[in-house]
């Protein structure tokens, strides 16, 4: 457009004072209104006589509304406001018909202002050019008018102007759409993120930049903006504990840490996303405390189902094979005088039955092995040492504190159980190792757990996503802490787990 002004007679240099303004409007974020307005009025100033005007189509009703008119008569406006276009209807309703310029140099003479003439005359309105404004993809946002008061042909650089001043009416008019349609959208996610039910938090390098209410709730703040600019590290359930802030894509279950220091469990997913033109990690979080309480109870009922099925097997089918050996037993001794060989058998035979009864006692003490009976979980991970060791051939150190069975529940000692069991398991099958050290030690705030071994390590695919793992990072994760499987140096591996020693705090 600058071309075609400086091209202009006599004066283009009064056109160019106005272009700032002119590429200002239409760069902002005025209404469509004012921005059509500044473009009629800059092409207004090619002379003093000219008055523009800009019609916005409404394809649907195949009509012309006013956009911007600043110097044409309001009746004039008022009378074509609303319009049908097409062929003959004027210049305008003409151009937008065809979709290409029309010059009518004197309205009163022209075919296609039958209609109109009587108007166009009694607003002393002589010649009408017309130029269609259209998008990139040739579809009709409106027209673009220059108005003269007495009949004449443009000039070639008045074409030219009308020509350019069409596709920048079609800038404006495109970005204002474009404008209000990605407002809409973003009124209608912004409603959905706010009316969410799960926590959302974005996040960009640890610092959150977006929480919607459920967040704060979650997280017992009053408000979401109390969360905005605060790092992820003051929610993470424990300083060694940097999941979250690293977490970016898929889902992952763990605990966040609430205002008052409470623990809330929690399921996870993050996306990255663009926030601004910003690349963060928008966090959806899921309170699961109702689940991880069915879960709980359900692992209860399980493990007390466990320990009925062990005391039975231990006081019942135990006590009964006992009894049938005793009469083997005495049955061998009374057969013998009168048959060795059949004697033979019946000691072969009370010797089976030894050993169902102490294999049938080792399956009762596994299905309930941390009971007060059993000495707690004292008694049953030096149990599970001591046999493990003497299987396998491989020295087991265990460290305790002194009166740890007296904090812990059942089914929390079962799963600190369950886990050290899982991790012996997987130093016999892959270590290699020749030493063990089980160490569970209690500070003010939690327990760790800790196995280490000196075996040949995690091997480089080693993701622990296997079903074993799987199953220890659940135990963890019930006991309201986590897991961490870490290669020792030089060699060897940690099995570390970490959970709240008291109910209410975090680890």
């Amino acid at each position: 457009m600058v071309a075609a002004i400086a091209r202009l007679q006599p004066e283009p240099q009064a056109l160019l004072p106005a272009l700032p303004a002119l590429l200002d409007a239409v760069a902002s974020r005025q209404t469509l209104a004012l921005q059509l307005d500044a473009v009629t009025r800059f092409v207004e100033r090619l002379a003093p006589s000219l008055r523009c005007s800009i019609l916005l189509a409404d394809t649907a009703h195949g009509t012309l509304h006013n956009g911007a008119s600043p110097h044409l008569p309001a009746g004039y406006t008022a009378a074509i406001d609303g319009m049908a276009y097409g062929e003959g209807r004027g210049s305008c309703g003409t151009a937008a018909a065809r979709l290409d310029m029309v010059i009518v140099a004197d309205i009163q003479q022209s075919p296609l202002w039958i209609d109109f003439r009587e108007l166009a005359a009694g607003f002393g309105l002589a010649a009408c050019w017309s130029m269609p404004i259209a998008d990139a993809d040739r579809r009709l946002l409106g027209t673009f008018a220059m108005y003269y008061g007495e009949p004449r042909e443009p000039t070639a650089a008045e074409l030219e102007v009308l020509r350019v001043a069409a596709p920048i009416t079609a800038l404006v008019i495109q970005r204002h759409r474009d404008s209000v349609r990605l407002l809409a959208s973003e009124i209608r996610y912004r409603e959905l993120a706010e009316r969410c039910p799960d926590g959302l938090l974005a996040h960009l390098a640890g610092d959150v930049t977006y929480a919607n209410p459920a967040a704060a709730t979650l997280l017992g703040y009053g408000s979401a903006d109390e969360l905005v600019g605060r790092s992820l590290r003051l929610f993470e359930a424990s300083p060694d504990d940097d999941r979250l802030r690293h977490h970016r894509s898929g889902t992952q279950s763990g605990w966040l840490r609430r205002r008052d220091g409470t623990p809330l469990p929690i399921e996870t997913t993050a996306n990255v996303c663009e926030l601004g033109g910003v690349e963060c990690v928008l966090l959806t979080i899921r309170d699961v405390t109702n689940r991880r309480a069915l879960e709980s109870a359900l692992s209860e009922a399980s493990s007390r189902e466990q320990e009925r099925v062990g005391y039975s097997l231990h006081d019942g089918l135990c006590q009964e094979l006992t009894g049938i050996s005793m009469l083997v037993s005495a049955l061998s001794g009374r057969v013998r005088r009168l048959d060795s060989a059949c004697g033979n058998e019946l000691d072969a035979l009370n010797d089976l039955l030894t050993r169902t009864i102490g294999d049938t006692k080792r399956i009762a003490t596994r299905m309930a092995p941390v009971t007060a009976e059993r000495a707690g979980l004292t008694g049953a991970l030096t149990t599970l040492c001591d046999q493990f060791g003497h299987r396998h051939g491989i020295h087991i150190r265990l460290r305790m504190p002194p009166g740890i069975d007296g904090e812990l529940a059942a089914t929390e000692a079962t799963h600190l159980y369950r886990i050290a069991q899982e991790a012996l398991a997987n130093v016999a099958r892959h270590a290699g190792a020749r030493r063990v050290q089980v160490r569970l030690t209690a500070n003010p705030v939690r327990y760790s757990l800790v196995i280490s071994d000196d075996g040949r390590g995690l091997g480089a695919g080693t993701t622990g996503s296997g079903l074993g793992m799987a199953g220890m990072r659940y135990r963890a994760e019930q006991l309201g802490g986590f897991i961490t499987f870490e290669a020792r140096r030089p060699h060897g591996t940690h099995v570390r787990v970490l959970c709240p020693r008291h109910a209410g705090t975090v680890p």
